[in-house]
């Protein structure tokens, strides 16, 4: 019999050299969070800024699962009852992937995930394990993604390392 594979990912992409198409996008905001958006908007300059700020600042978050990832069988959105806010702009290509792929791997929409990113950052959550990080000495993890994908030579010797072990 022979075995059909379904999905076969041997490739990875580096996420820089992904086609750089500028696409519109939108963000569903909750009202309560809509004036501290406002204003991390205007320090940054815009939405997009802002975006590409939250994922490198909370990488940490992202790679490390601190950030649960949902239990659901579908993609878990938002609560009702909160009021969202459309907010449209355009992300830069790049950042847009990589939250495609957080979203995908957390099994989270889009604009929560983005919300739960905000959240942290207005609890200055970032500033706060990046310091403790750095007076205990320990290093930063490294990237579950690796923006874009680990090579399949990474896992091999990472899998080949595990089960020398066991």
């Amino acid at each position: 019999m022979k075995r059909k594979i379904i999905f076969d990912n041997r490739q990875t992409t580096n996420i820089d050299e992904i086609e750089s198409v500028a696409t519109s996008s939108t963000l569903l905001i909750p009202e309560e969070y809509l004036d501290e958006l406002n204003e991390k908007i205007e320090d940054h300059g815009s939405l997009k800024d802002y975006l590409s700020y939250l994922l490198d600042k909370y990488e940490l978050f992202l790679n490390t699962k601190i950030i649960p990832e949902s239990k659901q069988l579908k993609t878990e959105y938002q609560a009702n009852q909160q009021n969202l806010q459309r907010k449209d702009f355009r992300p830069q290509p790049k950042d847009w992937h990589l939250l495609k792929l957080y979203r995908v791997g957390l099994n989270y929409s889009i604009s929560a995930l983005f919300v739960y990113l905000l959240r942290l950052d207005l609890a200055g959550l970032g500033r706060i394990v990046k310091s403790f990080l750095e007076y205990v000495g320990a290093p930063f993890p490294s990237p579950v993604f690796q923006h874009g994908g680990i090579s399949i030579n990474a896992k091999k010797s990472l899998f080949s390392r595990i089960f020398q072990f066991n």
